[in-house]
C-alpha cells in the first residue's frame, strides 16, 4: 500500500504523455502490480484507497482499444471484482462512481477481441449488480441502481438478439441477465416479455445448444417468475417445463422450484389449467428420481402441491375435482404409499421424512378418509398398522417441530375419523402424541424451527411479488401452524368417542391411567 499504490497513482498521471516502448512498460508494470494488490487485498487496511485507484485505471486510461490498455482494464476489472466480494466492501464506495463505472466496463466489453475476455467481463458485471447495486439503500438504488440495471439490460437483451452468438456466450448473457432480474425485482416488468424471450429459447429442448443452456435458462425462469409480473404468458410458458422434465432429469431442482413459485401465487388459475399434468409429472418423478437432492426437491414440492390442491387457503383459487381429478390423485397418493413402505435403508432419512409428511398433509385435508382408504387397499389392517407403526417411528427422526407436528395431527386424524385400527393401538399411539406434546411445548426448542418453516415477514410492502405475499398466506394460513395440537388431539377423541360410543369407553377403559392424566395436563 504503501510502495504499489503511490506508483501506480503516479503512472497514472502520466500515462497519456507515454508512448511506444515506455507505455509497454508502464502497461506491464501496472498489470504486475494490480495482481500483487488484489492477491493481498485481505491484507491492505485502507480497501477504499485500492478501490478508488482501481476504478480510474478502468475509467481513465486513454487510448481505450489498444492492447496494452485493454488487459490493464482487465487485471483492474479482475481486482475490482476481488474488491467487492471481499467480506469488508462497503457499497457507499462505490456510489460516486457508478455513471462512469458502467459505460467503462461496456466499452472495455466491446474491445476484447478473445472469448474468454469478454466473458470474464461478463461475470464482472453480474458480480457488481450482485453484491453492491442489490445491496444498495432504497435512495441509492432509485437514484442511481435501477439506471445501471435497465442500461445493463437493454444491453445484455441487444447481444442476446445480435447475430453469431457462440454458445459460451449466450450462457454468459444469460447468468448477467439473471442478477440484474433479481435487482430490479418487480421493476424488471417493464422488460419482462422480452427476458422471456430469452428464457423461452435458452430452455427450448429443440436447441441444438439446449444442453448448453438448459440449466441456466430454467434459473433466469425462476428468477423471472419470482420478480415479474403473473401474467397469462407467463402460464402459457408452462408446458415447455412438462417437455424439459420427461426429457431430462437433471435439472429437477430448479424445475421444483419453479412449480413452487407457480403454485404459491395466490388467485392464479395455475392449478386450474395443469392439475393433471402435475400429477402425472409428480408420479414419473417418484417413479424414476433416483438422486437424494432431487428427491427431497420433489416431496418438498408434492407437500405443497397437496396442500394447495387438496385444503387451499381462501386466497388462492380452489380446484374443483372432478372424478377423473380424483382417480388421478388417488394414483399419486398410491405411488407415494410406495414409497413409504419401501426398504428405508434405499432412501435418506430427510428424504423419507418429507415423504411421510406429504402423505400427512393429504390426511389432514378435507380428503382425509379417501386418502385413510387408500392405505386400507393396499393391504387390508395390516398395512394401515405398518403404516401406522412407521408414522410413529417419523416422531423420532423429525427434527423440525413442524414437520413433527403435521405427523402428530395425522395420526390424531385418523383418531377422528374413529379408524379401527389406530384404536387397537390407542395405547403406543396415545404415548407416542404425549412424547410429540412434551417436545413441543417446550419452550426451549422453539430455536429449532427451520427456516423452510419459518414465519415469513410481515411488513412485504405493496410493492412484493404475488408469490412472496402468498408464502406468507400460506403460512399464516397453515392449519399446522394455527392448531394447537393438545386441543386438537381431545377433539379427535370426543369426536371419536361420539362415533363409536360404548366400544371407545372400553377401549379407553384399558389405556394407561398415567397416560390420561398427562393428556389432561398440559406441560408435563
Amino acid at each position: 500500500q504503501n510502495v504499489l499504490l503511490p506508483r501506480l497513482s503516479e503512472i497514472l498521471g502520466r500515462y497519456g504523455s507515454l508512448g511506444g516502448d515506455d507505455r509497454a512498460r508502464a502497461d506491464v508494470e501496472v498489470c504486475a502490480s494490480v495482481w500483487m494488490i488484489s492477491q493481498w487485498l485481505p491484507r491492505i487496511p485502507r480497501r477504499a484507497d485500492v478501490f478508488h485507484l482501481l476504478v480510474a485505471l478502468l475509467t481513465r486510461l486513454p487510448g481505450e482499444n489498444a492492447t496494452g490498455n485493454v488487459a490493464v482494464r482487465m487485471e483492474s476489472t479482475a481486482a475490482l471484482r476481488k474488491c467487492i466480494t471481499d467480506p469488508n466492501f462497503s457499497v457507499a464506495d462505490i456510489v460516486p462512481h457508478m455513471n462512469d463505472f458502467l459505460p467503462a466496463l461496456f466499452k472495455l466489453l466491446e474491445a476484447c477481441t478473445q472469448m474468454d475476455a469478454k466473458m470474464e467481463v461478463m461475470d464482472a458485471i453480474s458480480s457488481y449488480i450482485e453484491h453492491c447495486v442489490a445491496k444498495m439503500s432504497p435512495e441509492a438504488f432509485d437514484e442511481l441502481g435501477d439506471a445501471f440495471c435497465q442500461a445493463s439490460l437493454s444491453y445484455f437483451l441487444q447481444m442476446w438478439a445480435g447475430p453469431g452468438i457462440a454458445r459460451p456466450m449466450r450462457l454468459a448473457i444469460i447468468r448477467a441477465i439473471t442478477p440484474v432480474v433479481e435487482a430490479l425485482g418487480t421493476g424488471v416488468v417493464r422488460r419482462q416479455e422480452a427476458v422471456y424471450t430469452v428464457a423461452a429459447e435458452a430452455t427450448d429442448p429443440g436447441r441444438e445448444d439446449s444442453v448448453f443452456l438448459m440449466e441456466g435458462g430454467l434459473e433466469l425462469w425462476l428468477c423471472l417468475l419470482q420478480n415479474g409480473a403473473p401474467e397469462e404468458g407467463v402460464l402459457a410458458f408452462f408446458p415447455r417445463l412438462l417437455a424439459v422434465f420427461e426429457g431430462n432429469l437433471e435439472y429437477c431442482t430448479v424445475m421444483f422450484d419453479i412449480i413452487d413459485t407457480y403454485l404459491s401465487l395466490p388467485r392464479y388459475p395455475f392449478l386450474q389449467a395443469y392439475a393433471r399434468e402435475l400429477v402425472s409429472l409428480y408420479d414419473f418423478a417418484m417413479r424414476n428420481l433416483e438422486r437424494a437432492e432431487g428427491r427431497m426437491a420433489l416431496f418438498r414440492s408434492l407437500r405443497l402441491f397437496l396442500r394447495v390442491l387438496l385444503s387451499p387457503p381462501e386466497e388462492f383459487q380452489a380446484v374443483q375435482l372432478d372424478e377423473a381429478h380424483t382417480a388421478l390423485v388417488g394414483n399419486l397418493l398410491c405411488t407415494l404409499l410406495m414409497v413409504l413402505f419401501r426398504n428405508e435403508e434405499e432412501e435418506e432419512t430427510v428424504v423419507m421424512s418429507l415423504a411421510y409428511e406429504s402423505f400427512a398433509r393429504a390426511l389432514l385435508s378435507p380428503s382425509g378418509e379417501m386418502v385413510a382408504s387408500l392405505v386400507y387397499s393396499g393391504g387390508g389392517e395390516k398395512a394401515m398398522l405398518s403404516f401406522l407403526e412407521r408414522l410413529l417411528v417419523k416422531f423420532d427422526d423429525m427434527a423440525d417441530p413442524i414437520m413433527k407436528k403435521t405427523l402428530a395431527m395425522a395420526v390424531c386424524r385418523l383418531i377422528e375419523m374413529g379408524d379401527r385400527t389406530v384404536l387397537s393401538a390407542l395405547n403406543p399411539v396415545l404415548t407416542a402424541l404425549i412424547g410429540v406434546l412434551s417436545d413441543l411445548e417446550n419452550p426451549n426448542n422453539s430455536h429449532r424451527l427451520s427456516s423452510e418453516y419459518a414465519p415469513p415477514p410481515s411488513d412485504l410492502g405493496n410493492d412484493a411479488h404475488p408469490s412472496h405475499h402468498g408464502k406468507c398466506c400460506l403460512y399464516h394460513r397453515d392449519v399446522v401452524v394455527q392448531t394447537n395440537l393438545r386441543n386438537y388431539l381431545h377433539h379427535s377423541l370426543e369426536t371419536c368417542a361420539q362415533k363409536n360410543g360404548q366400544s371407545f369407553n372400553d377401549i379407553i377403559k384399558l389405556i394407561d391411567q398415567s397416560i390420561l392424566q398427562q393428556l389432561q395436563n398440559p406441560g408435563t
